[in-house]
């Protein structure tokens, strides 16, 4: 990367000699002089582009080496890491993520969706991380239970869990903070939704 000395002496210079021949330009009413002027304010222009592109670069370069894992910041998290960073390690084997929506940008993004394939066992486990109150519903009667947050992705599709559904919803009463997991009636499947804004 060039040294940001370079643009700044070239800027400064073309700078100087717009300014020069502009004035040189209006006082004798030269329009070669002011036309060449033009050129190099347009040259100035450009070297204040080129310090701008090698000062994002230091920039860019200085918050890598502080924060190593800044790239990855705004990136998803796969289905798995999701699954544990909300569940946590199943003690079983029967989990499967089948689909996930990540939420990357909290307030633009409303909220984590998980669908998932599970036994009994895993349901037990994660139904004792939180107090929920628990509802039964019939899977199309999606008014009395569906989370209202939206977008909701495609896949989202509360009908493949059977003819009803065990409705999980948080009970913490934390502000601006709703978990909801609908699981099938066997506990086979589930989906949860975790919203935080």
């Amino acid at each position: 990367m060039t040294h940001p000395a370079l643009p700044i002496i070239i800027g400064l210079v073309c700078t100087s000699f717009f300014l020069f021949l502009l004035i040189n330009g209006f006082r004798h009413r030269s329009v070669n002089s002011i036309m060449y002027s033009i050129g190099f304010l347009l040259l100035a222009i450009f070297s204040f582009f080129w310090l701008s592109f090698i000062a994002i670069g230091k920039a860019y370069k200085m918050v890598n080496d502080i924060l190593p894992d800044s790239i990855g910041i705004l990136k998803p998290r796969n289905p798995v890491d999701a699954y544990l960073s909300i569940f946590g390690p199943a003690n079983e084997t029967c989990v499967k993520t089948l689909n996930f929506t990540d939420q990357i940008v909290p307030r633009l993004d409303c909220c984590i969706w998980i669908e998932f394939k599970t036994c009994p066992k895993e349901i037990e486990r994660i139904i004792s991380l939180n107090s929920y109150k628990v509802s039964e519903h019939a899977s199309l009667d999606t008014l009395n239970y569906l989370p209202t947050y939206t977008p909701r992705p495609y896949w989202w599709q509360l009908q493949t869990l059977g003819q009803n559904v065990i409705v999980f919803r948080d009970d913490s009463k934390l502000p601006n903070h709703d978990k909801i997991l609908i699981i099938s009636t066997d506990s086979s499947h589930g989906f949860y939704c975790d919203m935080l804004d």
